[in-house]
């Protein structure tokens, strides 16, 4: 099962695809919403421990993991 990694700003998103794609971490990048709002996951098939590791290392805030279970829009 893939895990989804909430990032939060479109920017970040973004940025973090970059920094992955680097690290030959190929992503996606979807919007999520609920009632409170809405914010961007990443989602990778590679392990997402290290993807969360990569991302902190380059000061991406990292604002969440989820099971890929809910509804993206």
């Amino acid at each position: 099962m893939l895990d989804l990694v909430l990032v939060g700003s479109i920017t970040n998103a973004f940025k973090a695809k970059d920094i992955l794609k680097k690290n030959n971490i190929k992503t996606h990048i979807f919007k999520i919403s609920n009632k409170e709002g809405c914010g961007y996951v990443v989602c990778s098939p590679n392990e997402t421990n290290q993807i969360i590791k990569i991302l902190k290392k380059n000061n991406i805030k990292i604002l969440g993991r989820f099971p890929n279970d809910f509804i993206i829009s």
